[in-house]
């Protein structure tokens, strides 16, 4: 879904919103705001998200099947010197709880980075190994060795922080997925929605919306 519209408290912060792009910085004080997203003059969306403490925040839109859903989280997690910052997140209702596993790009082994995340859960942020090279992701349902779905030539860049976020996809209660990198900076007194980019996994399109009172990247 592209060419949205997407509005804070009343102010348009951009009107063309599309796959791969990222919005510009946007500045909150703590308290109540509201978030709308409107295409070709109709209103697809509306939502109240409470902006509180010194913490980071991310909003993320999902589309499936004309259908925009939301998921407002924080994320305030730094990661350690050469390492990435990881955790999964599961809104696709009808999909049962899961286990991910990151493949090595060089050793081959197995690196747990969630388990038992059912619908609605957001696991805790971990670090991994940052590199060059590509990771394979694996989501397998939980406790088993069933294989939901695979992810191939994911970077995990060092420094940055990610969300995998699994989601139905095309209206059916199977897997699709989306990687956001936030970036934000630091500011005092204030909270920023800082830039946020738009993935594309699987055929599914995310927007992402990051708020920020702390360095995460």
């Amino acid at each position: 879904m592209n060419n949205l519209s997407l509005s804070v408290d009343g102010r348009v912060i951009t009107d063309s919103l599309s796959a791969g792009q990222r919005t510009n910085p946007v500045y909150l004080t703590a308290g109540n705001h509201s978030v709308q997203i409107d295409r070709g003059g109709s209103t697809l969306l509306t939502q109240t998200v409470v902006v509180s403490g010194v913490n980071n925040y991310a909003l993320t839109l999902f589309e499936d099947s004309g259908t925009l859903t939301t998921n407002w989280a924080q994320n305030n997690y730094l990661p350690g010197a050469g390492q990435a910052g990881l955790r999964v997140t599961h809104q696709a209702f009808g999909v049962p709880a899961v286990d991910v596993v990151l493949l090595h790009p060089t050793s081959g082994l197995e690196l747990p980075v969630a388990s038992g995340i059912a619908y609605s859960q957001t696991g805790a942020s971990l670090d991994v190994e940052g590199l060059a090279l590509p990771y394979i992701v694996i989501v397998r349902e939980a406790g088993t060795l069933n294989t939901l779905l695979t992810l191939n030539n994911v970077f995990l860049n060092p420094g940055n922080n990610f969300t995998l976020h699994l989601v139905k996809q095309g209206g059916q209660t199977t897997l699709g997925s989306s990687l956001d990198r936030p970036l934000a900076t630091k500011t005092l007194g204030v909270y920023q929605i800082a830039q946020a980019k738009i993935g594309q996994w699987q055929d599914r399109k995310s927007t992402r919306l990051n708020s920020s009172h702390t360095d995460i990247s």
